[in-house]
């Protein structure tokens, strides 16, 4: 549900019109990824690839949040 959550904060940060309203949106999508995190939730291919976070990438914070997730290990 916090994955949801995120989305959803990232899709309204994407659709306002207010530079702070977007701001605040994209900082609580951050924090409740973070806390997802914290949970031991760890898809990276999911906040690499949803297209309801884009909002989100952008956000120079967004690399923070991507960093504490390992990327996925290659199969030979």
């Amino acid at each position: 549900m916090r994955f949801q959550a995120a989305c959803g904060l990232s899709v309204a940060a994407g659709g306002a019109t207010d530079p702070a309203v977007a701001a605040r949106c994209r900082a609580a999508a951050l924090q409740t990824l973070t806390a997802l995190m914290a949970g031991g939730w760890k898809d990276r291919v999911a906040l690499e690839t949803d297209p309801d976070l884009a909002a989100v990438r952008t956000d120079p914070d967004f690399a923070t949040v991507l960093a504490r997730v390992p990327a996925p290990t290659r199969r030979p």
